[in-house]
């Protein structure tokens, strides 16, 4: 075990291209996969980052389209890596990312139509929305954003 340990610390401190990614593209009216390498944090590019996936897989589709990465690497290396706090897609750091990255996200600006978002369908959207969301402990049933909203597009209007 300490053998072990101390592969998965070495690892992480030389933060090698370890996690790949698909990345879907489409080449002469063709789709394609290709597959692209990236490192455990990335503190200079975060917007680059590579997450691990949510345990929830109904929504990968939408973060992708967020332009979130996600790692194809399974969870038990993130087991792995879980004292150093690797990156890895919960509602609160899609929230997060959502919320840093939106003018990356969001090319047309606010407001838009939901057909030109990265959400594509209001369906989409409301599975985007839920995803984000928590219960609190206190109330069953009342559901919270990570943050504040203020300030970035939701496609929430106050009335």
């Amino acid at each position: 075990l300490h053998m072990a340990q101390s592969v998965f610390k070495k690892l992480w401190l030389a933060n090698p291209d370890i996690l790949a990614s698909e990345v879907f593209v489409t080449k002469e009216k063709k789709d394609e996969v290709i597959l692209q390498w990236h490192v455990l944090h990335d503190d200079e590019t975060p917007f680059h980052q590579a997450y691990f996936q949510p345990r929830e897989k109904n929504i990968i589709s939408i973060l992708r389209r967020i332009q979130m990465v996600l790692t194809c690497a399974p969870y038990r290396l993130y087991k792995h890596l879980q004292e150093y706090e690797p990156a890895i897609a919960t509602p609160a750091s899609v929230y997060e990312f959502y919320c840093q990255y939106y003018s990356h996200i969001l090319l047309h600006g606010c407001p838009c139509h939901i057909e030109q978002t990265p959400f594509r369908t209001k369906e989409d959207f409301i599975k985007f929305l839920w995803y984000i969301l928590y219960t609190t402990e206190s109330i069953p049933n009342e559901y919270v954003l990570p943050g504040a909203p203020f300030g970035y597009p939701l496609l929430l209007t106050a009335d």
